[in-house]
C-alpha cells in the first residue's frame, strides 16, 4: 500500500507468551484487562404454532387482567354460563394462527456469559467471576486475575444446569490488555456446543505498538479490502495484517469484498482516533441470516491503555 500506509503481515495464532519461557513472578493482585467476542453464523429464527396451553397464557396475560376479548364489563351471552367455573377463557378467533418465536437451540449461539473460579474467593461469597461474551459485537471489558490459567465455564439457565468447563485459556500477562476471539470448531446447527477455537489479541504486543488498524480473516474464504485510495490487499483464511494509517481529519473509506464472486462484505467510513486500535474481522456467516453473504464483518475501536494506567487502575483488584 501507498500513501503513508505501512503493512505488517502476521499469521495465526496471535501473539501469546511463549509456553517455554521462564515462569515470571506475578505481583499479588495483578490483573489483566480482557474482553471476549464470539464470531460466527447467526442461526435462523425458529417458530411454532401455539397449542391450547400457549393460547391460555396469551389470553390470561401476566398482569392478572381480564382475558383477551373481555371488556371487564357485562358478560357474553354465549359464555356467561361458564364464568366462575374454572373454564378456559374464550378462544380468540385467529389467535392460534400467530406463530410463537422459540429461543435458539442449545449450542446454536455462544454462551452470553462465561464463569471462572476466583483464585481467592471472598468469605461466604460467590466464588465465581463472570465475563460477558459479545456475539458478533463488541462487549464490555472485564478485569481478571493475571498469572493463573482461566478455566471458563458455561451454564444452561433454561435447564438450570451446573457449571461445565467450556474453554481453557493460558495465564494472561499482568496488566495486559487483550481481546479473546472465539470461533466455532464445528459446523452444523449447534456449532457452539463444543469447545470453540480461540485467538488472543494483545493490544500492546510489539507488532502492534505503533499500529492503529488491524484486519484479520477468520472466514474460510479469501477477502480483499481497501482503505482510502490505497491498493487493495487480500487476506487468505487465517491471515491478519496491521497498519499505520496516516492521520487526517474526517473519515477514512473502508471497503471489503469476497474474492470469489466479488460479493461486497463491508462498505463504510471510519475514524481512527489517536491512541486507539481499530479491529476489523471477517468470519463465516449463514447466508439466510446475513443478506445472502457467506462472510460476515465485525469492527470495533479499542482504546490502547498504557501499562502504567492499567497498573494504577488494577493493582487493587478485588475477588
Amino acid at each position: 500500500m501507498t500513501g503513508g500506509l505501512s503493512v505488517v503481515i502476521c499469521l495465526l495464532p496471535d501473539l501469546l507468551a511463549a509456553q517455554d519461557t521462564p515462569k515470571k513472578e506475578v505481583p499479588d493482585g495483578a490483573a489483566a484487562h480482557m474482553s471476549v467476542v464470539a464470531l460466527g453464523p447467526i442461526p435462523q429464527r425458529r417458530y411454532k404454532m401455539p397449542d391450547d396451553d400457549d393460547l391460555e397464557d396469551i389470553k390470561s396475560g401476566e398482569d392478572g387482567g381480564a382475558p383477551v376479548g373481555s371488556s371487564g364489563g357485562g358478560s357474553d351471552p354465549a359464555t356467561a354460563g361458564n364464568q366462575g367455573k374454572g373454564a378456559r377463557p374464550a378462544r380468540d378467533p385467529g389467535a392460534g394462527d400467530i406463530p410463537i418465536l422459540l429461543p435458539p437451540m442449545a449450542g446454536a449461539v455462544p454462551p452470553s456469559t462465561l464463569y471462572y473460579k476466583l483464585p481467592k474467593a471472598p468469605p461466604n461469597g460467590n466464588p465465581w467471576g463472570r465475563i460477558r461474551v459479545g456475539f458478533n459485537n463488541a462487549t464490555s471489558v472485564t478485569k481478571v486475575h493475571a498469572g493463573v490459567p482461566l478455566d471458563l465455564h458455561s451454564i444452561d439457565r433454561a435447564k438450570n444446569s451446573a457449571y461445565r468447563s467450556y474453554l481453557k485459556l493460558p495465564p494472561l500477562e499482568p496488566w495486559s490488555q487483550v481481546v479473546v476471539f472465539l470461533t466455532p470448531s464445528r459446523k452444523g446447527k449447534t456449532p457452539w456446543k463444543s469447545e470453540p477455537t480461540f485467538s488472543v489479541l494483545n493490544l500492546r504486543s510489539q507488532a502492534l505498538l505503533d499500529k492503529n488498524v488491524l484486519v484479520r480473516n477468520f472466514s474460510n474464504e479469501p477477502v480483499a479490502f481497501i482503505i482510502d485510495d490505497n491498493q487493495p490487499v487480500t487476506l487468505n483464511s487465517g491471515q491478519r495484517k496491521s497498519f499505520v494509517i496516516a492521520k487526517k481529519d474526517g473519515f477514512h473509506r473502508v471497503a471489503a469484498i469476497q474474492v470469489q464472486g466479488k460479493v461486497p462484505v463491508l462498505n463504510t467510513s471510519l475514524r481512527f482516533p489517536t491512541g486507539t486500535l481499530t479491529v476489523m474481522a471477517f468470519y463465516n456467516a449463514e447466508p439466510q441470516t446475513n443478506g445472502g453473504k457467506t462472510v460476515g464483518a465485525f469492527r470495533t475501536t479499542l482504546d490502547k491503555i498504557s501499562p502504567e494506567e492499567l497498573r494504577k487502575k488494577m493493582t487493587d483488584l478485588k475477588p
